[in-house]
């Protein structure tokens, strides 16, 4: 009822793709089709090959006894026409004509232990669908040969027309072969990433002789082009319905409303878990993991990235820890957090409406969605301090969850389940079968490697008790990574492996918080409800009493493991020392003469000053900009980064007038919703690099 994977067809998979079939998860579709023509090829194969085999063996036998056997003229003709036949059989089929068996069927005579899947890109894929008839012989090499390039370009058309598209591209490329357009546009694609990675091959190459520069630049041109020209065919083949007609084959047709493609020039990047789940989001998934394998941390930034996307994003946790606290979920999602067991009655009641009142919320949302339920275990649990109080509550989210996992992923709304394990005993009833019925994410860390776990300050490996419920519910399969994935924390989806992957992934950089390495700091910089006033009284308590001279200096003295984490604590303590403590604030002041800033923060590093005269030493106290000389030239940055500052990066010396103009409104992206966000604008940036590589005699050519 809920197998999500069967969604794209119905019934058994044909020699001809079916146009009816509802294509959802495309690459699980190539996948079946490329291994269901593998396997009809070996049944071709091991059929020709053996008729070949026993009549030439016999044929064989037979002459050279033809005058001691008796009747061996008939066992003679006999065996003749049925390696004739057998040769007949082949030819009229894939249109070779082959007297022998095939160099496969040698090698297995030889070894038992030579199988290979035929998924595999190999020599002997390429021989077996040799023996396929002519047009699932295409088929098949089609699909691997332009596997990714299929699938990403089926994925992006509407779920009705997958099937119908993927006939017409087939039909078409058996009958018009290397003149079909859809051929010349799936090479197009292929060569186009080809290029992308020999041009930054090239790049990382140190380039000596200035002759081999323009032969280099001039050679590429034409491949440019010729692709360019080729990727120009997708207005006319995909922007339409494809008509397909399942007696004569199909010729070129084109969208009489087409307009002009806008194509982007994708480098390849290494495919992780973060990068796609992003693109699978749409599906229910149940992701289980062991301790510190990194599944809060995947889902707080794609969540994250989704709601950059227009997606609503919904999100609960009824077992939140103190650590939890360090991600800002309510900065993009709608979310209840707490640890339920904790609170008492009266809380928790007040607690268990607004999470009903959330989950209707998201059930009558109209847009994009998606509800995130950490913890889910803890949240089913059938033995909960407030279990009768959660019961129609969880039958409503039970219920809602059914009717999604059934839906495979219309409509763009999804449930996603986070558990630290799955024992169906202690479970709600009913919660099991659907948790089982989503799409699998395990999350681990590969076999003997450790992985640093911030939220617990320790090195963690795999977690045992988390693989024997994947093995007791899911299979073996599902619990074994294959050798050479890279990274530590890896993790299974829906049946392929992938290293984790990180938020860098999803275009997200090290400056943006709050990243699983903070959590050992959520203490000292939570901003949420739950944080209490009387921390952030014990911090400054701290920092007065310790004498610190920089507030850079006391994040690293309270142990935070990261510069990101250090920012937000020096952040949080900067809006409080402005507010209300401006005596103690007056020690970090960055001009001592003027009333203590939150912004000021930014400064407060032990060598600032010392970086500040080097910025001024690179350009001899020079301006950037107009390259005038002065002594009080003063010192620009282009981002906040505080003791990551580096002169020449982000640090410039400008005149006082060209450092006006470098914040006025088109120059600079003013964002005060922390101290940390405004930075430069991209093509001023460029202005002030510019004017340093001039004046240093660095001159990029």
């Amino acid at each position: 009822m809920f197998d999500d994977n069967k969604k794209y067809r119905r019934g058994k998979l044909n020699s001809d793709p079916d146009v009816h079939e509802e294509i959802i998860d495309v690459e699980a579709y190539l996948n079946d089709r490329i291994n269901f023509l593998g396997k009809k090829a070996e049944k071709e194969r091991g059929f020709g090959d053996t008729a070949k085999t026993m009549g030439g063996g016999v044929l064989l036998v037979s002459f050279f006894c033809a005058t001691a056997i008796p009747g061996s003229p008939i066992v003679i003709g006999a065996s003749l026409a049925g390696y004739l036949v057998a040769l007949y059989g082949d030819y009229s089929t894939t249109g070779r004509l082959r007297f022998l068996p095939s160099r496969r069927t040698f090698l297995s005579l030889k070894s038992e232990d030579e199988e290979k899947d035929f998924i595999d890109l190999t020599a002997d894929f390429e021989e077996d669908v040799s023996y396929l008839p002519r047009k699932e012989n295409v088929e098949a090499r089609f699909i691997n040969r332009y596997f990714e390039e299929i699938s990403e370009k089926l994925s992006e058309m509407p779920v009705p027309i997958r099937a119908k598209t993927y006939k017409a591209i087939i039909d078409n490329v058996y009958s018009r072969k290397a003149q079909s357009k859809y051929y010349k546009y799936f090479e197009a694609r292929s060569r186009q990433k080809d290029l992308a990675v020999e041009t930054e091959i090239d790049q990382m190459k140190s380039v000596q002789d200035t002759s081999a520069v323009f032969t280099q630049a001039l050679q590429p041109r034409k491949q440019i082009k010729t692709i360019e020209a080729d990727l120009d065919l997708e207005c006319q083949l995909f922007e339409s319905d494809p008509q397909v007609s399942h007696h004569q084959k199909t010729e070129d047709f084109e969208s009489p409303t087409s307009q002009p493609p806008i194509f982007v020039d994708k480098r390849k990047t290494q495919v992780t878990g973060y990068n796609t789940i992003a693109k699978k989001w749409q599906f229910c998934t149940f992701t289980i993991a062991g301790q510190g394998a990194g599944k809060s941390e995947l889902y707080y930034w794609l969540s994250k990235y989704l709601a950059g996307q227009d997606v609503r994003v919904y999100y609960l946790n009824l077992a939140s820890k103190k650590e939890d606290f360090g991600r800002d979920w309510e900065g993009h999602a709608q979310c209840v957090r707490c640890d339920l067991r904790k609170l008492d009655p009266k809380g928790a009641k007040g607690v268990i409406s607004d999470v009903y009142q959330l989950i209707k919320n998201y059930d009558s949302c109209e847009e994009k969605k998606m509800l995130i339920i950490d913890e889910a275990n803890v949240t089913f649990l059938k033995v909960h301090r407030y279990a009768k109080d959660l019961g129609e509550m969880r039958d409503y989210l039970a219920a809602l969850i059914g009717d999604l996992v059934s839906a495979g992923g219309k409509g763009f709304e999804s449930i996603h389940a986070l558990g630290q394990g799955l024992k169906a005993s202690t479970l709600s009833d009913g919660i099991f079968p659907l948790f089982k019925a989503m799409l699998l994410n395990y999350m681990t860390v590969a076999p003997g490697k450790e992985v640093y776990a911030a939220d617990r300050n320790q090195m963690i490996g795999e977690d045992n008790t988390t693989r024997r419920d994947v093995v007791n519910n899911f299979g073996k399969d599902c619990a074994n990574p294959p050798v050479g994935i890279e990274g530590g924390r890896i993790l299974n989806y829906n049946g392929t492996w992938y290293p984790t992957g990180g938020k860098a992934d999803l275009g997200f950089t090290d400056s943006d918080s709050t990243s699983e390495k903070d959590l050992s700091a959520s203490r000292t910089s939570s901003t949420t409800a739950q944080k209490k006033r009387s921390q952030i009284e014990e911090l400054i308590a701290e920092l007065e009493e310790d004498g610190y001279d920089t507030l850079w200096s006391f994040a690293e003295a309270m142990g935070m493991p990261s510069s990101g984490a250090k920012r937000r604590l020096i952040e949080i303590i900067s809006i409080y020392l402005e507010s209300k403590r401006p005596d103690l604030a007056s020690r970090f002041a960055r001009d001592k003469k003027n009333q203590f800033s939150s912004f000021d923060g930014r400064y407060s590093y032990p060598d600032n000053n010392e970086k500040e005269l080097k910025t001024r030493l690179l350009t001899n106290f020079c301006c950037c900009l107009c390259q005038k000389r002065s002594e009080d030239v003063e010192i620009h940055r282009t981002s906040y980064l505080g003791a990551d500052d580096q002169p020449g990066e982000n640090m410039f010396p400008l005149c006082e007038v060209c450092h006006n103009e470098a914040h006025e409104a088109g120059n600079w992206n003013s964002i005060l919703d922390s101290i940390w966000s405004s930075h430069q604008t991209e093509g001023f940036t460029k202005r002030i690099n510019l004017g340093l590589n001039f004046l240093t005699q660095n001159i990029d050519y």
